[in-house]
């Protein structure tokens, strides 16, 4: 008994120690994962702290240009200045401007939470969307004069002098990924593209001012411009294909998981009733009496029916007749020969000075 006694209190620290030691790793290792994590999560808000001020100034800029350029098409009186730090355009009352500021107003370019009686711009502002509209209504003829910025691109110098055309498509993808990209277009006069694509975009970020029509027309025809537009539309929507084809592929795999799983489900709740109606064939055989006996045989018809149900669904599920299996099934379908839509929202001539 000694013996016995002995081995289970060697057995007991031995086991106890073990557990400590598996303690001590489950510690280290969660502290790794969470060191990992914290860093990872550092990482990632250090670069929208770094990045964010010059995004938010970029497109505050961009909107400002909206606005204004709006502004000075309209012929709108307006003016600028600073306000605790904060850019305001001041502007004047005029029936061009959308019903609120009418009568004029003043608005903020970026945050003006300490100025309760401007407003602020944004995307969404009546402003820039009453900009937005007019710039589409207005979307064609267009004639300007690039000065290029100090930072504009090595492509962009080296087309200095240079006429053409250039077009601005928004193309909206509403399939696995619903998102809307701008591509610019620019044509030259002996039919050279601008490349790459991102160079056609810093074009139509550099200053520009409206000229007259050109004393010699350009060489370069809008159908021209059109026939590339298309080109670069078909190449633009095959890069979108291949994501679209892993998102289909991965959709229709969930689906074929979904059947695998409501399959186990099913089989599972089968084989309960297959033990239920065991027990109940059982308690059948030994009821004393009719009214026992009845309701023993009640009892297995419903098990019976529910079996017969669940066969049925399995069959069902075998040859993938699910309503909600085919609902999803139409539904990545669509949305994976979904056609994006393209919209020009402008046309233009242009010389880059």
């Amino acid at each position: 008994m000694g013996e016995v006694e002995e081995e289970l209190r060697r057995l007991r620290d031995s086991m106890e120690h073990r557990r400590e030691e598996l303690e001590r790793v489950r510690r280290r290792t969660v502290g790794l994962i969470e060191s990992g994590i914290d860093d990872a999560v550092r990482d990632v808000f250090q670069r929208l702290e770094s990045d964010m001020p010059k995004a938010l100034a970029t497109l505050d800029t961009d909107l400002e240009r909206v606005v204004t350029g709006f502004l000075d098409g309209s012929h709108i009186p307006w003016g600028g200045g600073e306000r605790d730090g904060r850019r305001v355009l001041h502007i004047g009352a005029h029936q061009a401007l959308p019903a609120p500021f009418q009568g004029g107003a003043s608005v903020a370019l970026g945050a003006s939470r300490t100025l309760d009686d401007v407003d602020s711009l944004h995307l969404a502002h009546p402003l820039v969307r009453a900009a937005v509209a007019e710039a589409r209504t207005n979307g064609g003829g267009y004639r300007v004069r690039f000065e290029l910025g100090p930072g504009a691109p090595a492509a962009l110098h080296q087309h200095r002098s240079s006429r053409g055309r250039l077009a601005l498509t928004r193309l909206e993808y509403r399939g696995f990924e619903r998102e809307d990209r701008l591509r610019a277009t620019a044509v030259f006069e002996d039919a050279q593209v601008l490349r790459p694509a991102e160079a056609a975009l810093e074009l139509l970020r550099q200053p520009c001012t409206d000229i007259p029509p050109f004393d010699t027309p350009l060489a370069v025809t809008e159908a021209h411009l059109d026939e590339v537009v298309d080109e670069e539309m078909f190449f633009e929507q095959g890069s979108v294909a291949d994501t679209e084809q892993a998102n289909f592929e991965t959709a229709m795999a969930q689906l074929d998981r979904y059947l695998a799983d409501r399959a186990l489900v099913l089989r599972r709740s089968r084989e309960r009733q297959r033990t239920r109606l065991k027990n109940a064939e059982q308690a059948r055989s030994r009821a004393n009496g009719a009214e026992q006996r009845a309701r023993a045989d009640h009892q297995l018809r419903e098990i019976e029916h529910s079996i017969d149900r669940l066969d049925a669904q399995l069959d069902a599920l075998a040859k993938r007749d699910d309503d909600a299996y085919d609902r999803a099934k139409v539904r990545a379908y669509e949305r994976r020969y979904h056609a994006p839509r393209a919209e020009r929202l402008l046309t233009a001539e242009f010389v880059i000075a």
